[in-house]
């Protein structure tokens, strides 16, 4: 007959013996003897049996506690030693990164010089085609073409009277730039036969400043390529300088500006060199 009266199971009794012996609640039971009796009938075995328990609880306590900071400390010095794997990592990339930056400026460096020097030369090529080209601004937009060649000669007449033979060989306008304002004329290409003729008239116009003259406002310039004029337009302020004190200068090919300046032979090719140079002298 099993029933009510049965004999507990196996497990039951595990649980029970278990709960008898954990220190907890041995600590617990003898916290509630003591706390339903007097102090005085307390019997002193009794108390030295609590402080043990107590004693071994705290420490059981503090076993614990030490056993779960080592683990997480282990577990932090593990993390931490890879953050540092990871960031000697990141530090020898950055380092190549930067090397190869390095490498990299350079060769953009060297392109941007062997550019510079090949739109110097192909440059010089152009000016080399026009050396032979006087370049006029100032002449009236109302001379037409047809009025064109009487009024050239009556203009190189009126700047050098001793040269007779002009060897014009051909002249025609030029579109006008975007940059030059609306209300100037257009400029004038002249094309001479001979480089010499050309370079006389250019010396004589420098000569003669044709003050009470009607060609006063018309210049005579190099027909020069596009890049040639903007890098020289850049060395305005030297120019402008060295002109203002009578000094004479000459722009070489490629691309130079050489002076004299105190006895000293000087030769820019950076405007910023220049520009530099003339800001040590003016002080």
């Amino acid at each position: 007959m099993s029933g009510f009266f049965s004999t507990p199971s196996k497990d039951i009794q595990e649980r029970k013996s278990e709960n008898e012996t954990n220190p907890v609640n041995i600590l617990n039971t003898n916290m509630d003897l003591l706390m339903t009796q007097e102090p005085s009938l307390v019997p002193e075995t009794t108390k030295e049996n609590l402080q043990d328990q107590l004693k071994s609880l705290l420490e059981a306590q503090f076993n614990m506690l030490k056993q779960d900071m080592l683990k997480s400390l282990e577990d932090i010095k593990q993390d931490t030693n890879r953050i540092a794997i990871s960031v000697q990592a990141m530090e020898k990339k950055l380092v190549l990164f930067d090397n190869q930056l390095g490498t990299v400026n350079e060769t953009v460096q060297s392109l941007t010089n062997k550019t510079l020097i090949l739109e110097h030369k192909i440059a010089a090529l152009e000016d080399r085609s026009k050396q032979f080209n006087l370049r006029l601004r100032g002449i009236p937009e109302d001379i037409t073409t047809e009025k064109l060649k009487d009024y050239l000669c009556s203009l190189f007449k009126e700047v050098s009277p001793e040269i007779t033979d002009y060897q014009i060989e051909k002249f025609h306008g030029i579109r006008k730039p975007n940059i030059i304002v609306a209300h100037l004329p257009r400029d004038v290409i002249v094309s001479f036969c001979s480089l010499s003729a050309k370079n006389n008239l250019i010396k004589a116009r420098r000569i003669n400043p044709l003050e009470n003259s009607a060609y006063k406002d018309i210049y005579f310039l190099q027909d020069l390529s596009y890049f040639t004029r903007t890098w020289r337009k850049s060395f305005s302020t030297l120019t402008d300088f060295l002109r203002k004190n009578d000094i004479r200068f000459q722009w070489n090919t490629p691309a130079s500006l050489k002076f004299i300046w105190r006895q000293e032979r000087l030769s820019f090719t950076d405007s910023d060199e220049a520009k530099s140079w003339l800001a040590r002298i003016q002080i």
